[in-house]
């Protein structure tokens, strides 16, 4: 009886040590995922430019009738427009590329495109900093707008498919203050508009450096990452 006791004892303390150390591969292997589907996202975002005369991946278009597709059930703008990843769908064929794997179970999507990005005037060639703008990133709608350190941003438990900037007159909207979140272990997965993705915090986006009365994008600041 009391070896029994022994061997119990044994195997919840190994249980006690390994799990931990599974619960962080697993996280790892999230993020691993994360980032893989946002720079195979940033690569399909460039495909489409190509075959539209170097124009960016708009938010959404709207269609008479109205289309919308798969992954953006009923569209965006709440015009039904359809959304970006349903554009790109030709390109990406998966659905489930655009639901981040750190979500939680109940959520989808969530990985969102820079709206700054995403009018049907932008050009790839007017990007200045390719390798130092984010494209598509960890995101998601904000319960606490007015924290002004971006790693302290909380995200409600609902579904997005765009973060805004701050030179945005929405940016503070009620209701759609959208952000980069740090998702996977305190990092958020970023992909640039050169193709290329990275592991980053959120506050390395630079987003609370612009000021009120004071920034514009014809004056950037050199610390941001999402002013094309």
């Amino acid at each position: 009886m009391i070896e029994l006791l022994v061997v119990i004892a044994i195997i919840a303390i190994l249980a006690g040590m390994l799990l931990p150390a599974l619960s962080k591969a697993k996280a790892k292997a999230k993020g691993t995922k994360c980032i893989s589907q946002i720079k195979q996202i940033s690569l399909a975002a460039r495909l489409y430019s190509d075959d539209w005369d170097d124009q960016m991946l708009p938010y959404g278009i709207v269609y008479t009738p109205i289309v919308t597709g798969p992954v953006v059930v009923g569209g965006v703008n709440g015009n039904g427009s359809k959304g970006w990843p349903d554009l790109m769908l030709s390109y990406t064929v998966a659905t489930s590329l655009y639901d981040c794997p750190g979500n939680a179970p109940t959520l989808r999507l969530n990985i969102g495109i820079n709206l700054n990005l995403a009018f049907n005037t932008m050009r790839y060639a007017r990007v200045a900093k390719p390798d130092g703008t984010i494209h598509f990133a960890d995101s998601q709608h904000i319960l606490n707008p007015p924290e002004t350190d971006p790693d302290l941003w909380v995200g409600r438990p609902v579904s997005w498919v765009h973060f805004r900037t701050p030179n945005d007159a929405l940016y503070m909207a009620l209701n759609d203050e959208t952000r980069i979140v740090n998702r996977h272990s305190g990092y958020a997965m970023m992909g640039f508009v050169d193709g290329h993705a990275e592991s980053s915090k959120a506050s390395k986006a630079g987003l609370q450096f612009w000021v009120n009365g004071t920034s514009s994008l014809s004056n950037p600041d050199p610390r941001w990452l999402w002013d094309p």
